[in-house]
Order: structure tokens, then sequence, then C-alpha cells
């Protein structure tokens, strides 16, 4: 009885073994159980990289970028600026940042481009003691922090300011990033901080092209560091700001 089951077993053994060696071809000379292994992995479907784990979505008429990568360049509109200073770039919240100072920041020569007129954008990552100004173009426009309190500012043509500012400024921690960004909407000027409208302006004013012969300066008196400041030509939405502050260091995906 023993001798039967050990020459059953050694004839299964044998058929496994001569089955590897001599497996049968496809009509293309493929290995056939191969092919049909590959076939069945094809049609099992894909599992999907999930959202959250990727860079948000670049809203649409993004007109300046300048991520700070190692430069002052602009990766959209070409508004390429100069560093000045000595402190230079520094690792950031996505990649590198800009260090700032009241002598270190990055000068964007003048440019039409940058005439803003009707609905605009203004954005940008910052950390550091949360005084001066992100984004400044005197006198037209600024987007920065007074008094601790994050605020946009616009001027009219007769150089009177229009400020939208945060209430009750919040306790900031040097060592966390902070989402600043500042809309201008047909009839409201509004403040955003980490994605959330924090102060809002209405606007009785008809704005005209907010235009000079100055440059953009970024991080001009700001102590600390700035990372992925942008503008965009239209006033982005509520949940285009919060998905852009929520993806943090994964960042906007470029166009």
């Amino acid at each position: 009885m023993k001798t039967k089951i050990t020459l059953i077993v050694l004839a299964v053994l044998a058929v496994i073994v001569l089955g590897f060696v001599f497996q049968p071809k496809a009509l293309d000379g493929s290995n056939f159980l191969g092919s049909v292994y590959k076939a069945t992995q094809r049609s099992r479907p894909r599992t999907s990289i999930p959202t959250a784990s990727s860079c948000a979505p670049a809203p649409s008429e993004l007109l300046a970028w300048w991520p700070m990568e190692g430069s002052g360049n602009d990766v959209i509109g070409g508004n390429n600026g100069e560093r000045l200073g000595a402190l230079g770039f520094v690792p950031g919240l996505v990649g590198q940042a800009l260090q700032a100072s009241y002598e270190d920041f990055v000068n964007v020569p003048y440019s039409p481009s940058l005439d803003l007129s009707g609905e605009f954008t203004m954005m940008a990552w910052a950390q550091g003691d949360f005084r001066g100004r992100i984004m400044n173009r005197i006198p037209n426009y600024q987007l920065g922090f007074s008094s601790l309190s994050p605020e946009v500012v616009l001027q009219r043509t007769d150089n009177s300011l229009v400020t939208a500012r945060m209430g009750v400024p919040p306790t900031f921690d040097p060592e966390t990033w902070f989402h600043v960004a500042g809309v201008k909407r047909a009839d409201s000027l509004e403040i955003y901080l980490n994605g959330s409208r924090t102060g809002s302006t209405p606007l009785d004013y008809p704005f005209p092209r907010l235009t000079n012969s100055r440059s953009l300066l970024l991080g001009d008196g700001f102590i600390g560091k700035i990372d992925e400041a942008m503008i965009f030509n239209r006033a982005l939405r509520s949940e285009e700001i919060n998905r852009i502050s929520s993806a943090r260091s994964r960042g906007v995906c470029r166009p």
C-alpha cells in the first residue's frame, strides 16, 4: 500500500516538473501559461492614486507664479525677479523658499501684465514673525501683515486706501507655515488665512486699472520665509483657495 502511494506522489511530481519544462506555446510563440497570467492581470481593474496624495490642480488664469526654487523666476508669465540681499533661498514648504528680511527680497521689474484690473487674487505661503509685506507694488496693491493681522490693501485714484484685514489677529507660531490670500471681487475685498475667509470689506468704488511704473517686491520688509507666491487674473472661489491651502507641501500642479 505504501509503495502505491509513493508511486502516485512521484507521478504527480513528475507531471508538475514536466509541465514547467515543456510548457505549451501560444500561437505567437510566447509561453502559454505566461500569456494566460498576463491576460488575467490586464483584466483586473487598476487602482487609481488617491487624490489626497497628489498636488492641487492649478486654477485657471494663473498670471504669475514665483515658486522660489533657487531663484525669483516667474514660471508662468515670465515676470522674473532679482534676489536682493545675502540670505538667498532655503528649504521651504514646497521645495525651496525665499529667506526674506528688510534687505533680502525679490525685485520684479515693472511689467504691464502686473497692472491688475477687474477681479484678481494674490496668495503665498509664509513663515516667520508675520510683520511686513509678502507682495507689494506700492501704492497699487499689497498683501501682507499689519500688527500680526493678515491684510490686503488697494489704493484708490485719490490715494486713499481700502483694506480687508482679519478682525482678531491669530496666534502665530513662527515655525509654522500659513497660507495667505487676498481676493478682489467686483463688490468686495477679502482676506483668507489657511483657506478660510477671515475678513471682508465692501467695495463701492469702481477701481480703475492699477498701474504705475514701479517694481513688484516679494518679501519686502517681511522677516521669515516666503514660498509659492502667485497672482491670478480673476477672483478665485473659496473652495479653490481652500484646495491649495489644504495641499500644503504637495503644492500646486504645474499647468
